[in-house]
């Protein structure tokens, strides 16, 4: 839930979610932060006394737990900030269904929707094989975009051989890694900002488009040409057709 705060899924029965507040989240304060979300009477219990050393009555741990308490003054921030999630995250939605429209026909994947959730959009990740000229492109423009998350963490050198991925690895993400872009997006982003990272990876793609297509007609070109030798015998016999007393044609 880190990334999906007041984000609706009707599925479960038994509801267990965390969020991180740091700043660049939906709903972020200004230091370090976080929350977890039950409706689980019990399970609730459990999570309130881990936080404050295991305690269930002050200075005796009845279970092993850590110092987790959210400092007051974020939590003052994260007051305030909660009022206009709901805004925020409805804008967010907005500017996806906007990328949706614009980006619709190009040969990327676009973010799925799933029934019976809503997506609250901390990230617009589109999906590419050019993924890494499409970044300098829009980098050469002036726009910024990111990658959530480059390395897999089966991949890292702190986890590598501490999970248990079996003989192939973990083909879905390894693919994924290289190929996942994000785009900009947040409540405050203008519908002409938008319009215009649209407007340049369309570009992007009419362009390679047409690099293709040139690089194509040059193949063609090449391939179909005959030889210089040829050529330049074939214009000579068009304009004196051989005879026995004819010289032969040379290349200078």
């Amino acid at each position: 839930m880190a990334h999906s705060i007041a984000a609706e899924r009707w599925d479960h029965s038994v509801i267990l979610l965390a969020s991180a507040f740091i700043r660049q989240k939906n709903l972020g304060a200004l230091g370090d932060g976080g929350m977890v979300v039950t409706n689980d009477p019990a399970l609730a219990a459990a999570l309130r006394e881990i936080r404050e050393y295991g305690w269930r009555e002050r200075y005796v741990s009845a279970r092993a737990g850590i110092n987790s308490r959210l400092d007051p003054i974020q939590a003052a921030i994260l007051g305030v900030k909660l009022r206009s999630l709901e805004a925020d995250n409805a804008r967010r939605q907005v500017v996806a269904d906007r990328y949706d429209t614009g980006l619709a026909g190009l040969p990327l994947a676009l973010p799925a929707r799933r029934p019976q959730a809503t997506h609250v959009f901390h990230q617009y990740v589109i999906r590419l094989a050019e993924r890494d000229a499409l970044r300098r492109s829009l980098q050469a423009a002036g726009i910024g975009s990111g990658i959530h998350y480059p390395v897999p963490v089966h991949q890292q050198p702190a986890y590598s051989g501490r999970l248990a991925c079996g003989p192939s690895g973990l083909g879905v993400t390894e693919r994924a890694a290289p190929q996942i872009l994000s785009l900009p997006i947040y409540p405050q982003i203008s519908d002409e900002a938008v319009d215009r990272v649209i407007a340049e990876i369309r570009s992007f793609f009419r362009l390679s488009q047409a690099s293709v297509l040139v690089t194509q007609q040059h193949a063609m070109t090449v391939r179909f040409r005959p030889p210089i030798a040829e050529r330049y015998a074939r214009q000579c016999r068009a304009i004196s057709p051989p005879t026995a007393t004819s010289s032969s044609c040379a290349l200078a």
